[in-house]
């Protein structure tokens, strides 16, 4: 068997390989009673379930969204959905998530699940979606 030696002048050189994409977003949602900041047994397990999920990843990433539905004045529901989301930062804490790798934010009624009439009531609206990367 004969060796084929290969020499190329001015070739461009071969790029490095491209750096690993980063991993993907996953989104959970909680779900809460009417006016209500308190977490039900299946928001727990959801809760639990994503904690576990984050601490997979080195350094994970959490953005926690509370929102309501428009049974209230815009300006409470504000507050109801950042207090909503900060339940859940709560209970991630507890769960063993560093506090510094989330973020919580509340956007009221502005971005419901579930379109309503002001003034109506929606259990899907009553939520905190979050990501985690």
């Amino acid at each position: 068997m004969a060796a084929v030696l290969v020499v190329s002048a001015g070739c461009a050189e071969v790029p490095p390989p491209a750096s690993p994409a980063p991993a993907a977003a996953v989104d959970w949602s909680v779900f809460f009673e009417h006016d209500s900041t308190a977490i039900s047994a299946t928001g727990v397990a959801t809760i639990r379930n994503a904690a576990q999920y984050a601490r997979q990843s080195i350094k994970p990433r959490i953005t926690l969204t509370g929102h309501t539905d428009r049974s209230g004045g815009a300006a409470y529901n504000m507050g109801l959905s950042l207090r909503r989301a900060e339940a859940v930062k709560k209970a991630l804490v507890a769960q063993g998530i560093p506090a510094d790798a989330i973020e919580a934010r509340g956007l009221g009624e502005s971005q419901p699940l579930v379109m309503t009439p002001d003034g109506v009531r929606e259990p899907q609206n009553n939520r905190v979606e979050f990501t985690i990367q």
